[in-house]
């Protein structure tokens, strides 16, 4: 399993559609997800300016579009890249979390057991 970040907004828009991509993929060619242990980082390098994002879980194996896990940026850690659309129906669950008073999104009760999973 490995996670799609949105905004509460455009997880409403989603949800409307039988698949989705992101902004980006027109000019990269694939969707940007996670693995759980990697959300925070995801969170709090690129949702600084949102107090709520959605945690979309994905199942690889429900993608009707192919998937891969890469180091585009030689920093030894791979990222899961979808090649296509995200059809709804690989979303198996979808979770909010909130930044904390003190400005950074942590790890909550959700996120710890799909890091343990």
């Amino acid at each position: 399993m490995f996670i799609y970040t949105t905004t509460p907004g455009e997880w409403k828009e989603i949800q409307t559609r039988k698949a989705f991509h992101d902004a980006r993929f027109p000019m990269e060619g694939f969707i940007h997800c996670s693995y759980p242990d990697q959300t925070l980082w995801v969170l709090n390098k690129h949702y600084q300016k949102e107090k709520t994002v959605i945690l979309l879980v994905i199942d690889p194996g429900k993608l009707a579009s192919p998937w891969t896990s890469e180091d585009l940026k030689n920093r030894g850690e791979e990222f899961p890249h979808v090649y296509g659309p995200i059809n709804l129906s690989a979303v198996v669950a979808s979770h909010d979390i909130s930044r904390e008073d003190d400005g950074v999104f942590h790890e909550n009760h959700i996120l710890t057991r799909m890091i343990n999973a």
